[in-house]
């Protein structure tokens, strides 16, 4: 059985706040509001076999394969990633086709904020 593995630990964002993230939360608990603390749980478990995984089998060699679940959050890098690719493709069919369109970001000086 061979398995898809796990991207934990491929997960930058999970490298960074695996081992600070419990300490900061006790240094700073004004900081932390629920759906900060939901939104980084979510991410530290994205893609852990442990959370559930999909498990795929060839009909034909009768080989398996487990993909682990992702989170979905925003805040996860990976999952981030999706979420942005999937709004564009829905804003792309909402616009017009045959407009040629590009991209302006303004800033406004601090003075003026």
């Amino acid at each position: 059985m061979k398995y898809k593995r796990e991207i934990y630990y491929k997960n930058v964002m999970v490298q960074i706040f695996r081992d600070p993230w419990s300490p900061f939360k006790e240094r700073h608990p004004e900081l932390i509001t629920d759906v900060i603390e939901e939104n980084v749980q979510k991410m530290m478990g994205c893609g852990l076999f442990k959370n559930g995984y999909f498990l795929y089998m060839c009909s034909r060699c009768g080989e398996d394969k487990r993909v682990a679940f992702i989170c979905k959050s925003r805040f996860c890098l990976r999952c981030a990633k999706v979420y942005i690719d999937n709004w564009v493709n829905k804003i792309r069919k909402t616009i017009f086709t045959r407009v040629l369109h590009r991209h302006v970001v303004l800033t406004v000086p601090g003075s003026l904020r």
